[in-house]
C-alpha cells in the first residue's frame, strides 16, 4: 500500500487544565483576520491554544480540535480488522481530518500473540 504508515509514534502530554497549557506569543498585525498561523509556538509543539489565554483570542486559528471538523466521513466495516473511516469528499493537503482517540479494550498482548494477530490481520 503506497504511502501507508506501518507504525506511528508520537509523544503526547496530557494537559489537565487550561492553566497548564502553554501560552503563545503571537500578535495580530493590523488587518490580519486570523492569528496563530505557521509561526505559532504552540502550533509547532503540537499544542492547541486555549481561547482564554491566547493573545489572538477568538481569532486564533490554532484550535481546530476544539472547534470540530466538518469533513464528511463514513465508518465502514473492515472485517477482522474492525472498523475504519473513509472520506466522502476530497481532502485538501494539510487539512485536519480528525483526532484519533485510541482506547484500551482488552488484555495486553505478549509479543508472540501480537505477531500472530498481525499475520492474521494482514492476510
Amino acid at each position: 500500500m503506497s504511502g501507508a504508515v506501518d507504525r506511528a509514534f508520537e509523544t503526547v502530554r496530557i494537559v489537565e487544565a487550561n492553566s497548564d497549557a502553554p501560552v503563545c506569543m503571537c500578535e495580530l498585525d493590523e488587518g490580519e483576520v486570523r492569528g496563530c498561523m505557521e509561526r505559532c509556538l504552540n502550533r509547532s509543539m503540537r499544542f492547541e491554544c486555549a481561547v482564554e489565554s491566547c493573545p489572538c483570542g477568538d481569532r486564533c486559528s490554532n484550535r481546530q480540535l476544539q472547534q470540530g471538523t466538518t469533513l464528511k466521513t463514513a465508518v465502514i466495516d473492515c472485517g477482522l480488522k474492525g472498523v475504519g473511516i473513509i472520506a466522502l469528499e476530497d481532502i485538501a493537503e494539510g487539512r485536519l481530518v480528525g483526532e484519533y482517540v485510541g482506547e484500551y479494550v482488552g488484555e495486553l498482548l505478549g509479543r508472540r500473540e501480537a505477531q500472530l494477530r498481525s499475520k492474521l490481520y494482514r492476510g
